[in-house]
């Protein structure tokens, strides 16, 4: 369960920040913040409408493999994976999830400063 994975790599108690750049009714910012607020989870969504340096800003970014939705691409999902990967500030967490569109999501969480 993806709620579950990120209280795992939660770092602390103050609210974090994540992005999910895909739209669908099974996969999407507010459905994934439907199920942390059942969990009381501190997270905050963002998603598709962020610009890619506001992204980078976040704690974590989830990013999934085929279609995104209408308002998001696959292009635009792949340039985000390209951005977040040269900022050299995240790490990908290495438990991957199958989705039931037979997608893969991938989460990025951002790396700790010393």
């Amino acid at each position: 369960d993806i709620a579950e994975y990120l209280k795992e790599n939660l770092i602390g108690d103050i609210p974090k920040r994540v992005h999910v750049g895909a739209n669908l009714y099974a996969f999407s910012p507010i459905t994934l913040s439907y199920v942390c607020v059942q969990k009381r989870l501190k997270l905050e969504f963002g998603g598709y409408l962020t610009t890619t340096c506001d992204v980078l800003g976040f704690d974590f970014v989830i990013v999934k493999s085929g279609e995104q939705g209408i308002f998001y691409s696959s292009a635009q999902s792949q340039e985000l994976i390209e951005a977040i990967t040269k900022s050299n500030a995240f790490i990908k967490l290495p438990k991957e999830f199958s989705l039931p569109d037979n997608s893969v999501a991938k989460i990025y969480r951002k790396k700790l400063v010393n």
